[in-house]
């Protein structure tokens, strides 16, 4: 568990409730969690956040509170459940608004409406909210009904296009970054917000479009387009203007043990001098064909052959520090272990650790971002489904145990009953 320290939160005293579900609300809740905001989060007790059901799994087994995909999303909240569909339901969501500094949902527009949620009912009750949207495409225009998650994003976004080598089809990542990069902007949107209302004394609606906030990081090739007309195509390693390589070696090369490998990249002919004298002065680096780096750029298939004989002898590791010594730039192909692993990352406490009741000990990720008078801390792990109604609804809303025992009879407060 983190050590307790003697600072105060960023957020401390800002209240969110997060009727969120899936990636991009759900880690903008988290994102304020992480600097000490409270934060419930909403889920009918049936109808849950559908991350739930993603693996991985603890011990690869299904569990309605054991998905890994879902704690990473929901540390540091407190877990309820409502059905916001019976009155007593958006009566006690109306309590939750009134408590409120921060309302944070991704659902297709319309639907907070039909629960009585949308903004101007929300600031009905509290003029103070700051209430932000994530949909798909934004609450307003031609397709801001489009349903749809994260990898549709990408193709739409134009990132799928570009990803994998001209002669074959798009490659798209299995890791879906609007989810990711979403609530980047919604956080810092919100921190405004708040800052304007600590000024002024009113909340405002942040309508953010996912789309639009994944458009972001095609900045480059939709100005080369507007100004000049060209439309980027997939390059592989190429330049994007240029029919050949612009380093070479410049690859993943494997290196010893099962799908190791390390990347390199040579750019000129002083770091390819340094890097045969590396190898030994093989025989094979004086032919003609590498003697040059214009030479080099135009024969890629040999070299890369050679080198990755070469560079199979050594440990992804040793092989990085080996280059890198000598001013090449390299870098160890991680996988997820690696990436767990690195020392740079742990001494750096990006992982801490996290004790769940049904998943036991997990790792969390701190943000990237360290702040010296107040930087992020995991408090709590991720809530299992209505785990923490009993706080919620009698200690922060104020419910009487004969209220709270009534609407769980009625199953407004219900509790998950399933395998």
């Amino acid at each position: 568990m983190t050590q307790a320290m003697d600072f105060r939160d960023a957020l401390q005293g800002i209240n969110v409730v997060d009727f969120s579900w899936i990636g991009a609300g759900p880690l903008t809740a988290q994102w304020l969690a992480n600097f000490g905001a409270t934060v419930v989060k909403v889920e009918h007790p049936q109808h849950y956040d559908l991350l739930r059901t993603s693996p991985p799994f603890k011990d690869g087994k299904f569990g309605i509170n054991t998905s890994y995909y879902f704690a990473a999303c929901n540390s540091n909240k407190y877990g309820i459940t409502l059905d916001l569909n019976k009155p007593k339901g958006r009566a006690l969501a109306h309590k939750l608004v009134r408590w409120a500094d921060v309302l944070v949902e991704n659902f297709m527009p319309g639907t907070m409406k039909r629960w009585g949620l949308d903004y101007e009912s929300a600031r009905a009750l509290n003029q103070r909210l700051i209430m932000i949207s994530l949909s798909i495409q934004g609450q307003t225009g031609p397709h801001a009904n489009s349903a749809g998650f994260g990898p549709m994003l990408m193709g739409l976004a134009g990132i799928g296009h570009l990803g994998g080598w001209p002669d074959r089809a798009p490659g798209c990542a299995t890791v879906p970054y609007p989810d990711w990069v979403s609530p980047l902007f919604a956080s810092f949107a919100i921190v405004s917000a708040l800052d304007y209302r600590e000024r002024t004394g009113e909340g405002q609606y942040i309508d953010l479009s996912q789309y639009e906030a994944t458009a972001q990081f095609l900045g480059p090739a939709i100005l080369d387009y507007t100004v000049n007309g060209r439309v980027w195509e997939r390059a592989g390693n190429l330049l994007i203007d240029s029919d050949r390589p612009y380093a070479a070696p410049h690859g993943a090369y494997p290196t010893k043990g099962a799908d190791r490998w390390c990347a390199v990249a040579v750019f000129n002919d002083d770091e390819w001098r340094r890097l045969v004298d590396l190898m030994g002065n093989p025989d094979w680096a004086a032919d003609s064909r590498f003697e040059s780096h214009d030479a080099r750029c135009l024969h890629t298939e040999e070299l890369d052959q050679r080198f990755g004989q070469w560079t199979a002898g050594f440990d992804a590791p040793r092989l990085m520090r080996m280059l890198q010594d000598r001013g090449i730039a390299a870098g160890v192909v991680h996988d997820q272990q690696g990436v767990y692993e690195d020392p740079q990352l742990n001494a750096r406490r990006h992982f801490q650790h996290l004790d769940h009741p049904e998943m036991g000990r997990y790792h969390v990720e701190l943000p990237a971002t360290h702040l010296t008078a107040t930087p992020a801390t995991m408090r709590k792990a991720s809530p299992t489904i209505g785990g923490d109604n009993d706080h919620v609804y009698k200690t922060v809303l104020g419910l009487s145990q004969e209220e709270y025992d009534q609407l769980i009879a009625e199953e407004v407060i219900g509790y998950w009953e399933g395998d």
